[in-house]
């Protein structure tokens, strides 16, 4: 049966239009796996890469955000900080390791290199703070953090900026690469239907000039023809008003998808000023944790000094105990030296005089002790409760320096979150771009639809016309041939 239908010219051009049809069919399905394959392989290269970036700066910011907190915290505190330490140094090490083993450019490959010169010069520097603030050296500690770990961390956090702006900058290569190749694939395939087209065109000429030949059903084709043609012009017009009310429809569509456009460059913007707020306020707390580790060195160095005030005072009262003492013992051998001269008689009178001043004297001194024993009284009281004062004070500075530390934290946490923001609004923007596009594009699809559904509807009526007088034509040839009868 196939072999007898595709048999004569018209049977092989109908062949040769089917076997074109799948040709068109197969490569347009091709094309359509090659770009997503390749969208879909730059999509996840871009979210690996995106990852283990994102992943090394922020370990490398936990690393920086230690240094401070060794030096205000404890014993204990920074035993668990060097072990942080380790570990996320280990960490910030995989995941440039695997960034470094996705395909990378020339230039990603030489920001890697340089990224891993800096962070080995501040991993190597930051064993010499942490020595110096065990040493109790904390002036010298904050001079060395300032040359000679800063500048390598500093270093390393612009080089891993560079690396992630590159590796964006890779990525739009990429994703224009594959537009093109999508670009050239539809242009294959639009050559490949117009060829079909063409070939139909052809079919139907051939198949208009077989028709011409046959006469003798033209009274018969050309009535039902002429009834197709009242329905064609029916569904024209249908298609035009239903081609109308879609045009509308996806104008507006395409205005709320620039609007939508607007207002996310618009979030973009706040996301991007949030995120730089965030970062000020966390240079703020970082100053004022420092500010604080301070004030608890100057508290710490007053309350040392309030001890000794206090020794000294404990000391003065044992002094003021001898003195007492030796006044006691004065006044009582001036008695004694009294009583001797009374018994000499006038012999005695002078030396009866002296003992009676020193006696005196021995009385004013031990009043005078006593005084002084009540003023060291009060001052070792004020140096107690100065001391118990300011060790209270040390507990609210260490209080207040971990509260510092949480708000870091929290503003740290602020910095991600508006990081993911930034990123989720730039891939919106870019997939409204991307809908914007689609949707002028179909809009001018469907408005050469509506335009296409007007001819149609004047070529229907002109075929109308064109069967009523082929329906003439036809009775008059049956007439001049004796068909009619």
């Amino acid at each position: 049966m196939a072999q007898g239908f595709f048999r004569g010219r018209i049977g092989r051009l109908l062949g040769l239009l089917l076997f074109l049809t799948a040709i068109v069919g197969g490569v347009g399905a091709w094309n359509i796996h090659e770009v997503s394959s390749e969208l879909s392989a730059l999509s996840a290269q871009n979210l690996q890469a995106s990852l283990h970036l994102s992943g090394a700066e922020r370990n490398l910011w936990e690393l920086r955000f230690a240094l401070p907190n060794y030096m205000l915290g404890d014993i204990a505190s920074r035993e668990e900080i060097a072990a942080a330490s380790e570990l996320r140094i280990a960490r910030t090490t995989e995941h440039l390791d695997a960034y470094a083993a996705l395909p990378l450019s020339a230039e990603e490959r030489a920001l890697v290199d340089a990224w891993r010169r800096a962070f080995a010069a501040y991993t190597r520097a930051r064993p010499g703070y942490f020595e110096l603030i065990d040493a109790g050296k904390l002036d010298e500690a904050k001079v060395y953090r300032a040359k000679e770990t800063n500048p390598p961390a500093a270093q390393a956090v612009l080089t891993l900026s560079k690396l992630i702006e590159a590796q964006e900058t890779l990525a739009n290569e990429r994703v224009t690469r594959a537009e093109t190749a999508a670009t050239a694939a539809i242009g294959g395939t639009i050559a490949l239907v117009v060829a079909a087209l063409g070939l139909g065109f052809f079919l139907s000429r051939a198949l208009a000039r077989e028709i011409g030949e046959v006469l003798r059903g033209l009274g018969r084709s050309s009535t039902d023809l002429e009834a197709n043609a009242l329905g064609l012009l029916n569904g024209a017009r249908e298609l035009s008003s239903a081609a109308t009310e879609i045009s509308s429809t996806l104008q507006a569509l395409l205005t709320a998808s620039r609007q939508i456009a607007e207002s996310t460059r618009g979030v973009a913007a706040i996301a991007t000023e949030t995120g730089a707020s965030a970062r000020n306020g966390d240079e703020v707390v970082k100053r004022a944790q420092e500010s604080f580790a301070v004030m608890r060195a100057r508290v710490d160095e007053i309350v040392k000094r309030m001890g000794s005030l206090g020794q000294s005072s404990q000391e003065i009262v044992g002094i003021v105990d001898i003195i007492n003492e030796l006044s006691e013992q004065t006044h009582i051998l001036s008695v004694n030296a009294a009583i001797e001269a009374a018994n000499t008689g006038e012999v005695g009178l002078r030396f009866g005089t002296v003992a009676k001043e020193i006696r005196n004297l021995a009385s004013r001194v031990s009043t005078s002790a006593r005084g002084i024993r009540q003023l060291t009284d009060t001052v070792r009281d004020a140096t107690t409760q100065t001391t118990k004062a300011t060790s209270e004070g040390t507990k609210a500075v260490a209080a207040i320096v971990a509260e510092f530390g949480h708000v870091l934290d929290s503003f740290e946490r602020i910095h991600g979150q508006v990081s993911a923001t930034t990123m989720a609004t730039r891939e919106i923007e870019a997939s409204t771009k991307h809908q914007t596009t689609a949707v002028a594009q179909v809009n001018a699809s469907m408005t050469e639809l509506a335009r296409s559904a007007k001819d149609t509807e004047q070529s229907s009526q002109e075929l109308s016309q064109t069967c009523a007088e082929l329906r003439q034509i036809a009775t008059r040839l049956a007439d001049l041939t004796g068909a009619a009868r």
